[in-house]
């Protein structure tokens, strides 16, 4: 077992387009949310900010570092459960020392009493008090999943457990994720938003500004976007679409929720 406290940057993942594992060194969005993190935390996100591989390395760390119950919950997708198994699994492999023992959804470390599980339901969490609480992908959840959460998971956290929330919008939703966003202070949640325009890698060709839309123009007003980042955004949307655009990369998080709100209200996007 470690002798000091182990930190994300100790492990490592795999480079999907070099398949080599490399270093988990924190992103620029990574980073920023580090800079702000507290004790419960909701993530609203665009999408590869790697938010989901740096809360399950966390989570992970903290069943090591911190010992007691982490686990890391996610009704996505099937098979998503097993997808961020891998990526715990080598987390585990950084180690220089393995786990005790593990089973198909969980890591147990016996000399700090730590115990880290993946799950795509909540039976794992029954009578189990939680240390380290990470919900992926939340407001992809059914509101009935998301309620259910809210009322089996949160009374079980202990007085000192870490909570993150993270997730890209969905359009329609009106879950608990949008409800803690919302009013955080009533949960005792802090807010992370991370705006694509803040990220500098996202420019390409500069657009004449006589060729600026009314839109792009407001944006620039309203957003500070420089002509380089207006020259992302139209590739991005010529590429996906004007839709995916609007849900993933909003400029908005207020002018996202009013859109699908209204969307609500219609039954259409």
């Amino acid at each position: 077992m470690p002798t000091s406290e182990l930190t994300p940057e100790m492990l490592y993942i795999r480079d999907t387009p070099t398949g080599n594992d490399i270093q988990l060194k924190a992103n620029f969005w990574q980073s920023q949310y580090e800079q702000k993190e507290k004790q419960r935390n909701i993530v609203w996100q665009i999408r590869q900010t790697g938010m989901t591989t740096w809360s399950l390395a966390k989570a992970f760390l903290h069943a090591i570092n911190k010992q007691g119950f982490c686990v890391s919950i996610t009704k996505l997708f099937p098979g998503q459960k097993e997808a961020l198994w891998r990526t715990a699994e080598g987390f585990s492999e950084s180690l220089s020392f393995p786990p005790d023992h593990k089973n198909s959804r969980s890591f147990y470390f016996k000399y700090g009493k730590g115990e880290y599980s993946i799950a795509d339901d909540f039976s794992l969490i029954i009578g189990r008090e939680i240390d380290f609480l990470h919900l992926a992908d939340f407001d992809w959840w059914t509101e009935k999943d998301q309620q259910q959460a809210f009322r089996h998971l949160f009374p079980k956290l202990t007085p000192n457990a870490q909570v993150i929330i993270q997730s890209t919008p969905r359009v329609g939703s009106n879950g608990m994720y949008r409800k803690i966003w919302r009013t955080p202070e009533k949960y005792g949640f802090v807010r992370h938003y991370f705006p694509w325009y803040e990220y500098p890698g996202y420019t390409s060709k500069p657009i004449d500004r006589d060729d600026l839309t009314e839109k792009e123009e407001e944006l620039v007003e309203i957003f500070g976007l420089s002509r380089s980042q207006i020259g992302w955004r139209r590739e991005i949307i010529s590429r996906t679409g004007r839709k995916f655009f609007k849900q993933n990369y909003a400029e908005d998080i207020i002018e996202m929720f009013r859109r699908q709100e209204e969307a609500n209200a219609l039954g259409s996007y």
